[in-house]
């Protein structure tokens, strides 16, 4: 998360390509927490728990 933020910042202040700030996002920010909830990323997230463990 704390690189998809920096991403839109970076596309937004120092590139000044709104455009880009908005696929990091949608796509990186808000496209990755939501594959986090489909099936598939809970698996994800389950097994980088255990694996934390």
């Amino acid at each position: 998360m704390d690189f998809a933020l920096l991403e839109v910042e970076y596309f937004h202040a120092i590139t000044h390509a709104p455009s880009h700030a908005d696929v990091a996002w949608d796509t990186f920010l808000r496209g990755h927490a939501a594959w986090f909830a489909t099936a598939p990323g809970q698996r994800c997230c389950t097994r980088f728990a255990r694996w934390l463990e």
